[in-house]
C-alpha cells in the first residue's frame, strides 16, 4: 500500500470542542492530544464540563514554519494575560518598594523584595539591551540585502 492510499479525510478532524464527549466521560483524569493552535478551545471546553487543567505538553516539530506558527498562536492566546500583567506590574512595583523600606516587615522579606527589585531591574536591563542589539542586526541584514539585489 503505498501513502496516497492512506490518505483521505478523517471525520471530525476540524473540530476542537468536544463539550458532548466530555460530559459522557466518566472518569476523573482525561489526556487530550490536539492540535496546538486550538488549546484555547480545548481547555475551555474541558473547564466547562468539570475538568482542570494541570498541564498541556505541547510536541515541539522540529520544523521553522510550525515553530513560527505555534509561537504567534501562543503569543495570541496570551497576550490578554500579559497585558493584564503589565497593568498590574505598576503596583506589584509599589508593594515591592514599600516592603523594601518597610523597617517593621522582617529583614528577610525586606532583602527579598530587594533582590526581586534588583533582579527584574536587571533582567528589564539586558532586555532592552537585546532589543537594541537585534533592531541593528536586522537593519544591517536588510542593508546588506539591498545592497546584494543591486549588484545583480
Amino acid at each position: 500500500m503505498n501513502n496516497s492510499d492512506r490518505m483521505g479525510k478523517v471525520s471530525n478532524d476540524d473540530r476542537s470542542d468536544w463539550r458532548e464527549a466530555w460530559a459522557l466521560f466518566p472518569g476523573e483524569v482525561a489526556y487530550v492530544w490536539h492540535g496546538a493552535l486550538h488549546a484555547g478551545i480545548v481547555a475551555e471546553s474541558l473547564e466547562a464540563c468539570g475538568f482542570q487543567i494541570r498541564s498541556q505538553i505541547v510536541w515541539a516539530k522540529p520544523s521553522l514554519e510550525f515553530k513560527k506558527s505555534y509561537l504567534e498562536a501562543r503569543r495570541a492566546s496570551f497576550g490578554q494575560s500579559i497585558a493584564r500583567m503589565q497593568q498590574a506590574s505598576s503596583a506589584a512595583v509599589s508593594t515591592l518598594l514599600k516592603i523594601m523600606i518597610d523597617g517593621s516587615a522582617p529583614p528577610s522579606t525586606r532583602v527579598r523584595a530587594a533582590d526581586s527589585v534588583l533582579n527584574h531591574s536587571l533582567k528589564a536591563m539586558e532586555m532592552e539591551d537585546i532589543s537594541t542589539r537585534l533592531e541593528e542586526l536586522e537593519r544591517s541584514a536588510e542593508s546588506q540585502s539591498g545592497q546584494g539585489r543591486r549588484s545583480r
